[in-house]
């Protein structure tokens, strides 16, 4: 009877040690979804600042390429009135 008394307790002993792990393992769980959902949103919003980046690049090109058309503009302005300088002297050295 001491026998089966002692294999009793030790039995409840394990339940209540399998109990405890049960709750740590749930635990761990829980917290172990709480960083994938956390990681989620991190990748979200990596996702979406490679979303802007690619967006700020693409508004970069463009405003160079603008630019470039700008100062194509410019050049042409500038010669254009260099030669409209040239002509009204030469004019003016003929009359």
């Amino acid at each position: 009877i001491k026998t089966s008394h002692k294999y009793l307790k030790q039995l409840e002993e394990s339940n209540v040690a399998l109990e405890e792990l049960k709750l740590k393992l749930a635990e761990k769980v829980e917290e172990a979804k709480g960083k994938e959902l956390y990681i989620s949103q991190l990748e979200y919003k990596v996702d979406s600042y490679a979303n802007e980046i690619c967006d700020l690049r693409s508004r970069l090109n463009r405003v160079g390429h603008e630019s470039d058309s700008w100062h194509e503009r410019f050049l042409k302005a500038d010669t254009s009135y260099h030669e409209l300088k040239r002509a009204i002297r030469n004019l003016a050295t003929d009359f």
